[in-house]
């Protein structure tokens, strides 16, 4: 059985955990990790539930990555939560005694924080204004693999090839400019924290 670490709280309900949206998100795991379907799937409906539902929900988070690879642990084998750190708060402290487990595990990240050394996967909403409809699979939830390698090219690519694609007003038909420029922005942020997530791993 695959490891997994992450949020702490509410559980998916049993219709949430068994909604087209999860078995998609679920699916995804699966292909990129290797892990079991029954694991992955405990994983997102419990772990990683307030994550995931945030991101279901208009205002939540737009954007979330999954990690598969051993975590920096402390003296005491707890995971060093650098996510929890001020951005004036150095982590470098924390992880100048740091080790690796021996295991790799799945964990909810922002991508940022935690250098990715395994493999990950991103989830991204393609309408920030807009609910993910948990009782559909489509493509109002984007997601793809990246490894360190990886990383930077697909950095390169919502750069370079995708955000000038959603800038083009005429793409967008009517849609009001305030949710065309969020988007943007949000595609625009995920380029830069892959870009910082491959900078940290050199």
């Amino acid at each position: 059985h695959a490891r997994w670490s992450g949020c702490s709280g509410a559980m998916a309900s049993r219709a949430e955990a068994r909604s087209e949206r999860v078995t998609q998100a679920v699916e995804v795991l699966e292909a990129a990790f290797g892990v079991p379907q029954a694991d992955a799937h405990a994983f997102l409906t419990s772990e990683a539930w307030p994550t995931f539902s945030s991101f279901a929900r208009p205002g939540g988070v737009n954007k979330f990555f999954v990690f598969f690879q051993p975590r920096e642990v402390d003296a005491e084998g707890l995971p060093i939560d650098v996510e929890a750190k001020s951005p004036d708060e150095s982590a470098s402290a924390d992880r100048a005694g740091a080790s690796l487990a021996s295991e790799p595990e799945m964990f909810v990240t922002d991508g940022e924080t935690e250098p990715l050394v395994g493999r990950g996967v991103y989830f991204l909403r393609s309408d920030p204004a807009a609910p993910l409809d948990l009782s559909k699979a489509d493509d109002a939830m984007l997601s793809g693999q990246v490894t360190p390698d990886l990383l930077s090219l697909l950095a390169t690519q919502l750069t370079e090839v995708y955000v000038p694609a959603v800038e083009d007003r005429p793409n967008w038909g009517k849609a009001p400019t305030d949710v065309t420029d969020q988007f943007v922005g949000d595609m625009r942020s995920v380029a830069t924290e892959m870009r910082e997530a491959v900078r940290s791993v050199g």
